[in-house]
């Protein structure tokens, strides 16, 4: 399988399925199998070639769920519905749908942090903020150590931001800027912290609450005196 994936590696695709569909047939019973099948979804993945792939992955996940490759294919599934930017909603909802699968049944797997941010992005790209929010905060719970931990706080803060919901913002603004110092993201979720700030007098004055308005711009000008919206 070795000299199989190094020619999927180098495009040579017809070559890669005729060794991985060798082993299919003569190996019904062995872990090589289920590596095959993967090889031959990937090798018709990468020829966009969805429908053929997810029936190998599919393949591999029913004949051999405890392997590990399994994990890998319904990761694979999720993908070739490309839920972040699908044909239609059908496919973005299969493509969380698998993504969620793995998440589900293999959670300890490398794939499973992946699965869930693609959920949480899908679902903002689909405009369900309040879904979007519940994927990121359960990524978060789950894997607060991952490589993508930062990006998914900064998200819940401006998605948040984006719903008017300003305390929640600030407060996942907040925590963003105390867990994350050194993140490229800290100038920007210090915007998002800000804005929330503002806004909050800003709604208060569109409610005719005058009196809560001069006091939340007035805690504004004493948090943030160097901002441009201080003098506004």
């Amino acid at each position: 399988m070795a000299v199989a994936y190094c020619q999927l590696r180098l495009g040579q695709t017809a070559e890669a399925e005729q060794a991985a569909q060798v082993v299919v047939r003569d190996y019904k019973k062995f872990e090589a199998r289920a590596q095959a099948l993967f090889l031959l979804g990937a090798a018709r993945f990468a020829q966009s070639q969805w429908s053929s792939a997810r029936e190998m992955y599919q393949t591999l996940i029913d004949d051999y769920p405890a392997s590990p490759w399994a994990p890998r294919a319904r990761f694979r599934i999720g993908e070739s519905y490309q839920p972040l930017a699908p044909r239609d909603e059908t496919d973005r909802d299969n493509g969380v749908a698998a993504w969620r699968a793995l998440v589900e049944k293999h959670a300890d797997d490398g794939h499973a942090p992946l699965a869930q941010f693609g959920i949480a992005q899908a679902l903002a790209a689909k405009g369900d903020s309040a879904g979007a929010v519940a994927a990121w905060n359960a990524f978060l719970a789950r894997w607060p150590k991952h490589a993508e931990a930062p990006k998914a706080q900064f998200s819940v803060a401006q998605t948040l931001l984006a719903q008017n919901r300003f305390e929640d913002a600030t407060t996942a603004a907040t925590q963003f800027l105390a867990a994350y110092p050194s993140d490229p993201l800290w100038t920007q979720a210090q915007g998002l912290l800000v804005e929330a700030a503002w806004q909050r007098g800003v709604l208060a004055l569109t409610e005719k609450d005058y009196d809560k308005a001069h006091a939340l711009w007035s805690a504004f000008i004493d948090q943030f005196p160097l901002s441009p919206r201080a003098t506004q």
